[in-house]
């Protein structure tokens, strides 16, 4: 299914649409997502802020490409050894290619994304709130 998006989408240099001619996704559900996904990056660097005190922005940096290193590395793996294939082929398997499956994937994904989001910005809270600030002498003048 993500692979004939794919190629739908590099053939027309659209959004992909299916045998009816209408759109395979809801355009605005899409534009949530991605909304939602950049506030999830946003909350990840106000955790590391929290979390670090100096230089907070390259340590976060550090650890976001590190993770994603990593991911990409078992990514692969799973492609090797065949599991993504099994994946698709479950996914045709169980889920009819429509517009609704479509939406219904990408609205778990806001909500996934949603609650990340939350979740970290309570735990920068909770962090920046048990942290110590101390007084500056030169500012107590």
């Amino acid at each position: 299914m993500l692979a004939e998006m794919a190629e739908m989408m590099s053939r027309t240099g659209r959004a992909p649409v299916n045998m009816d001619g209408e759109y395979a996704y809801s355009k605005v559900l899409m534009q949530l997502l991605g909304f939602i996904f950049l506030l999830w990056n946003h909350s990840l660097f106000i955790l590391g802020g929290s979390r670090w005190y100096k230089h907070p922005f390259l340590k976060t940096l550090g650890v976001i490409i590190a993770v994603n290193l990593i991911g990409g590395v078992i990514f692969a793996r799973l492609v090797e050894t065949g599991m993504m294939e099994r994946f698709f082929q479950w996914m045709s398997e169980n889920f009819e290619e429509t517009p609704a499956t479509t939406n219904g994937l990408m609205t778990a994904g806001c909500l996934i994304f949603a609650s990340l989001t939350i979740f970290n910005w309570w735990l920068s809270y909770w962090l920046f709130t048990r942290s110590q600030v101390i007084r500056r002498k030169w500012l107590g003048v």
